[in-house]
């Protein structure tokens, strides 16, 4: 699916990384292990091959002087519908194992975990 959409080479953490960017440009590798739940070295090897396909930037942080801020590019920008519509089948994918009672529950705990995650981002 990935190949047919032109994003050969990335795996779905790249994915989640790119969706979760193109959302809220800016955070650090740091922000988006917590928010995708993946450690920072795991977060640091997938954005160094996102970096160098040219889907981000990385800049130094104006708050943090020791920390990198990550957006995505233009590149990564054309690509967001088909990164999105890819997401998005994943996700029907996942809950596809699920009975109803199961993904309505799954979502109502991730709603709440994005709350405490984006109030957690703008403290």
């Amino acid at each position: 699916m990935l190949d047919e959409k032109g994003l050969t080479g990335l795996t779905r953490s790249h994915l989640e990384i790119l969706s979760f960017l193109l959302r809220r440009p800016g955070l650090t590798p740091t922000e988006i292990a917590s928010q995708i739940q993946r450690t920072k070295p795991t977060v640091t090897v997938l954005v160094r091959k996102l970096i160098e396909q040219q889907y981000l930037t990385s800049t130094k942080s104006t708050t943090d002087g020791r920390s990198v801020v990550l957006s995505p590019t233009q590149k990564a920008k054309k690509m967001k519908p088909a990164i999105l519509r890819i997401m998005l089948a994943l996700q029907r994918e996942t809950y596809a194992a699920l009975t109803e009672l199961e993904a309505q529950e799954l979502y109502r705990i991730t709603e709440k975990l994005n709350e405490a995650m984006e109030r957690k981002a703008g403290q």
